[in-house]
């Protein structure tokens, strides 16, 4: 499964330069970017969550928990030679995939030539071949560009309801590129978030209430919470203004954290971050489903629970 990045391209940096010229004072990275895509695709600014930051305390403990799982496993390697051997092939893999990455991400980011633009000129609109443009019809138009490489494929937009996967996910549909926006829930026991974070968590969900669906909690325990929920109800809010189908997969962080499949990807990747770990385990979720049911399955509107 192949991941691009859309919000690294060459001609986000004049558009975040022109941000900064007219904003001196704007705070931070995140402020930038969501100034940037708010101009592209009138994207409303959003507070950057993960869920994450209810449960600080659980992750750090579960950092250190894959820390040590990590060590230990180096030791095994390094007194087995068979297993140094295959490590070293896994690096090797990670280092190819790092390599056709950044040489996507230079190619994506190259001029085009005279018979490329020839070739695709008949896929653009006239608004986007249109000279001269600024530099956020440019940043537009080279995500709408981007997105239409995928038109003979469907491919997955794991859509958190953050500025960058909102963005990526406008790309798409202002391409009318066919895609699977999927969108997962973090459930998990009350007894792990901490007291204070849990009553600013509820305070939170109570706030955004009327933008979710009702079914969704059908798929909680009463003694469970969703802790992305925040960010989110942005995919609901966008999907009822837009009518794109979404797809909802309820994953237990409990069940994530304690699986084989975390302890393989730590393995496989060194990372040590519960979050990107659990984004990880996300993907291995939907290729599993789709080599088992095929991408059709993907069109159910059914919001269904998982295990890993």
């Amino acid at each position: 499964m192949e991941t691009y990045n859309f919000i690294g391209v060459q001609s986000f940096i004049p558009c975040a330069l022109s941000v900064l010229e007219e904003n001196p004072d704007i705070l931070g990275s995140h402020h930038i970017k969501h100034a940037v895509y708010s101009k592209a695709f009138d994207i409303p600014f959003r507070h950057k969550y993960t869920g994450f930051e209810y449960i600080t305390e659980l992750d750090q403990t579960y950092r250190e928990k894959f820390k040590t799982l990590l060590n230990k496993k180096k030791i095994e390697i390094k007194n087995n030679i068979n297993q140094t051997v295959e490590i070293d092939s896994v690096q090797s893999q990670l280092a190819e995939q790092d390599k056709h990455y950044r040489s996507q991400s230079n190619a994506d980011t190259t001029p085009l030539d005279n018979k490329e633009v020839q070739a695709t000129i008949s896929d653009k609109t006239e608004a986007e071949v249109t000279e001269p443009v600024g530099d956020i019809e440019r940043y537009r138009n080279d995500l709408i560009r981007m997105a239409k490489r995928y038109k003979t494929q469907t491919p997955i937009v794991y859509y958190s309801g953050g500025g960058d996967s909102e963005v990526m996910l406008q790309a798409f549909l202002a391409a009318d590129v066919k895609c699977y926006p999927v969108c997962f829930l973090f459930a998990i026991d009350k007894k792990h978030v901490d007291p204070d974070q849990l009553e600013i968590l509820y305070e939170d969900l109570e706030d955004i209430r009327a933008d979710l669906p009702d079914e969704i909690f059908e798929h909680l325990s009463e003694n469970e919470v969703y802790l992305n929920l925040p960010e989110a109800v942005n995919c609901f809010i966008s999907q009822k203004r837009q009518k794109f189908e979404l797809i909802v997969r309820v994953i237990d962080i409990m069940n994530v954290w304690n699986s084989a499949e975390i302890k393989r990807k730590l393995i496989e990747t060194h990372i040590t971050s519960p979050m990107i770990l659990t984004q990880r385990v996300m993907t291995s979720i939907i290729t599993e489903e789709i080599s088992r049911f095929g991408d059709k399955y993907l069109n159910s509107k059914d919001i269904l629970r998982v295990s890993v």
